[in-house]
């Protein structure tokens, strides 16, 4: 197996670096931005908990619930570390937050 190849010589690698900082400001700010849905998402599921709409399909809810919490209470954790925490993969917790988010979202308008 061979070393992976620097970047091309036309490559400024200036830009490299610019490339990079531009991915982590709209990481962070993707991040700031679930954070602050998993929020209100969480704020919304625990006025529903108990609900009997809420207790089909089984265990949905609490695993919704788990996945948000996760997301407040550690806001500054990558997705991948937080998945690790939950024995889910990355894609996995990614999912299951953005089905969250939009399963308070569903229970909020029907309210």
């Amino acid at each position: 197996m061979t070393a992976v190849d620097p970047a091309p010589r036309w490559i400024n690698p200036t830009c490299i670096e610019a490339l990079h900082a531009g991915n982590r400001v709209r990481t962070e700010h993707a991040a700031l931005h679930t954070v602050a849905a998993a929020r209100k998402a969480v704020r919304v599921m625990r006025k529903w908990a108990g609900h009997p709409s809420t207790r089909k399909p089984a265990g949905m809810f609490d695993r919704y619930y788990e996945a948000l919490n996760a997301r407040v209470d550690h806001p500054d954790a990558s997705l991948a570390e937080i998945a690790a925490w939950l024995g889910l993969r990355k894609d996995q917790y990614s999912a299951r937050l953005r089905r969250a988010i939009a399963y308070a979202q569903s229970l909020e308008a029907n309210a």
